[in-house]
């Protein structure tokens, strides 16, 4: 067997001219290098004194003595040169509040760069955060997956939740709400605290651990989970349940039924999925209303037409002579009367008339609402005219503490509207937490909630007043801004700050509210305060957004905080699609703050082949260095990537360069223990080799 050379007998033989000489200075270089060496081997690297920067250490001792704002103020001139412990007691002290304003999306953005540059505390500070929702959309997998890479560099903490998840048996129990976990042992209350907190795992897990999917038998105290989860407007967990058998015609404990339940509840996808499932078309309320009948009452026309489809006897009527279609007359629903007459429905046959306000009193699906609430939010004129008349309380108020002009305005009901304003209704009168008319009006995506608005405006409602929490109308744009909302609370004398705007333009990307997102836009001046915008669209992964921004000269390179841009952003969170719209718009993929590291390292170290190869085709710069010197290339090493090693190569690549620690690719693969990616830098001239050859 032919006997391996050591590394110095390999560097003494690449050392030698082709005549068996040495080359000139070859032996003093080697000399050298291999004092420097030995040395190294000598040195116990653990035993040397660490280097702390002298601010860090001021700052500890601003915390010592409780002057926290001039620590965080000397963690962001260490946080500035790169010092990622800095970076991580920034993100605690937004989350926490001390030394600074409590900012919880700070937090995120400081943590998520100290993460992102190898901060075990960081990992398990933003695992929390995304294990508990603060701040962030709850996520146990990402949660586990930070509580992992944490634990993996020995941080304690960190190594005991995971603990605490294999004890639990589960994963979905161990980072649920706290309501699901205090009931863990009893599958029956965990199901019920799962769909309360909307938490589809937890609903799972409860249900594999023996939960009753419909209820025990001959429970008539807790709820049914089909009917809890219609009642919670859940469509996704009512569309769960279903798919694991739950009884889609299964009633509540006052013997309603599910589908008619979820059609006075507007959950039109929830209907589908229970017809879908075995839902009696036929099923009647406890008044002896059919599901078709309710849809009608309602103006549920979708319902209608899936009932129509599934078998729902059109022709049906009650003894009185009530059909669909005359429910459908009676409450205002003119084309639904139209279809329901078509499919057969008998027209108006009483035969004893009613007037409409006993009707919907009489009829049994208002539950807890009073009349003149339900008809105000139905949008009936013509009934809250007849209770006019009849001199009912206007003032009353529902459940919530909605009164009938705030369900008129949420609905955008112009004429409901008209009808309490005519009869004395003070247009400010407020509602649950203060919240005006007014404010319930600009909130609303309703067809008819800019007339309504403007309506409210003309007949006095205060464009500035405040509710419980502080907002004035502009707050509530967020969800429902139109461009003539917007000018007509700017012309009746409203303000607003920039700051202000920025937050709402903001808040309306993350509510994924396109035509608010459009309106708000156009009363930026300045595109520092679209950026931000267009950082949350990339955050939550909304193409058509960012798409929207760009296309209005939103700059696609901003500052995204953290040393994150846009761009890095997209591709730290594997989004290909809003990666390629960013680079279309222009996006240059080296710009990156100094010391941040660049979308390509960011992308390499995830092992994301197809986010680098889309990178490598803009033109970026394959050897550019982010944070700690580190190219692309050490990052894929550093973590055993070996295809994207190989594409980096492939891309040109230099295997020679060092980080700030003065290690090559190679030593970084070596490091992790990863020997593919060893043997394919080897082949490309790195070790020994590569630094007599000039690596810088």
């Amino acid at each position: 067997m032919r006997k391996r050379r050591t590394s110095h007998e390999t560097a003494a033989h690449h050392g030698r001219t082709r005549s068996g000489r040495r080359a000139p200075g070859v032996s003093i270089l080697l000399a050298l290098l291999v004092a420097s060496t030995a040395f190294a081997a000598d040195r116990d690297p653990a035993k040397a004194p660490p280097l702390e920067d002298p601010v860090m250490v001021d700052a500890r001792m601003a915390v010592r003595t409780k002057r926290f704002a001039e620590a965080v103020s000397l963690w962001r001139e260490a946080a500035s040169r790169g010092n990622v412990e800095a970076a991580y007691l920034i993100g605690i002290a937004h989350r926490s509040g001390r030394g600074v304003e409590r900012d919880l999306e700070q937090a995120r953005r400081w943590l998520f760069r100290a993460s992102a540059n190898g901060s075990p505390d960081a990992r398990y500070a933003l695992g929390m955060m995304y294990r508990s929702g603060l701040g962030v959309p709850r996520s146990r997998e990402r949660a586990i997956e930070l509580f992992e890479r944490a634990a993996a560099a020995g941080h304690e903490e960190a190594k005991r939740e995971l603990r605490s998840i294999a004890r639990s048996g589960s994963v979905a129990f161990a980072v649920a709400d706290a309501r699901v976990v205090s009931n863990r042992r009893d599958p029956r209350a965990a199901l019920t605290q799962s769909i309360r907190t909307a938490d589809l795992g937890s609903a799972r897990e409860a249900l594999a651990r023996g939960a009753p999917i419909d209820g025990a038998p001959g429970d008539t105290k807790h709820w049914r989970p089909l009917v809890l989860a219609i009642d919670r407007g859940n469509v996704e967990m009512v569309r769960l349940l279903l798919e694991l058998g739950a009884d889609p015609n299964v009633r509540s404990r006052a013997g309603e039924p599910a589908l008619i339940l979820a059609i006075r509840r507007g959950l039109r996808e929830g209907v589908a999925a229970l017809l879908r499932h075995g839902a009696a078309p036929a099923t009647r309320s406890r008044s002896g209303y059919t599901a078709l009948m309710v849809a009608a009452q309602v103006g549920d026309e979708a319902s209608v037409r899936r009932l129509l489809a599934s078998g729902a006897k059109a022709g049906f009527a009650l003894e009185g002579g009530t059909s669909a279609a005359s429910l459908a007359r009676r409450f205002g629903h003119a084309s639904l009367h139209r279809l329901l007459v078509r499919s057969g429905s008998p027209r108006q046959i009483e035969t004893e008339r009613t007037s409409r306000r006993e009707a919907l009193e009489g009829s049994g699906d208002v539950g807890s609402m009073p009349p003149v609430i339900e008809a105000a939010r139905r949008g009936d004129a013509g009934l809250l005219q007849e209770m006019v008349d009849g001199r009912v309380d206007l003032r009353v108020r529902d459940g919530q503490g909605e009164t009938a002009l705030a369900r008129a305005s949420m609905g955008g009901h112009v004429e409901a509207i008209e009808v309490l304003l005519d009869a004395g209704v003070d247009p400010n009168e407020a509602g649950a937490e203060g919240v005006t008319p007014l404010m319930r009006a600009m909130e609303s995506e309703a067809s008819g909630s800019a007339a309504a608005f403007a309506r409210l405006i003309a007949a006095g409602a205060d464009v500035n007043a405040r509710d419980e929490r502080g907002r004035a109308a502009f707050d509530f744009a967020p969800s429902g801004a139109t461009p003539a909302k917007l000018e007509r609370i700017a012309a009746a004398g409203a303000s607003w700050t920039r700051s202000s705007l920025r937050a709402a333009l903001e808040t309306a990307v993350v509510r994924g509210r396109r035509e608010a997102v459009d309106a708000l836009f156009s009363l930026t001046r300045e595109s520092a305060d679209r950026i931000p915008a267009l950082c949350r669209a990339v955050e939550q992964d909304a193409v058509d957004l960012v798409t929207l921004l760009l296309e209005r000269s939103t700059p696609p390179d901003g500052d995204c905080g953290g040393g994150a841009t846009p761009l890095s952003v997209a591709v730290g969170r594997d989004e290909i699609d809003v990666t390629r719209a960013l680079l279309e718009a222009g996006a240059d993929p080296d710009a990156t703050p100094e010391r941040a590291d660049t979308p390509l390292v960011i992308a390499a170290a995830r092992g994301a082949e197809e986010l680098v190869a889309l990178l490598l085709g803009s033109g970026v710069d394959v050897d550019r260095r982010g944070a700690h010197e580190m190219t692309a290339l050490m990052a894929a090493a550093a973590q055993g990537e070996g295809d994207v090693v190989r594409m980096l190569l492939a891309a040109g690549a230099d295997a020679k360069k060092r980080n700030a620690t003065d290690m090559t690719a190679v030593q970084l693969a070596q490091q992790a223990g990863a020997s593919e990616v060893v043997e394919e830098l080897a082949r490309h001239r790195s070790g020994f080799l590569g630094w007599l050859e000039g690596g810088d």
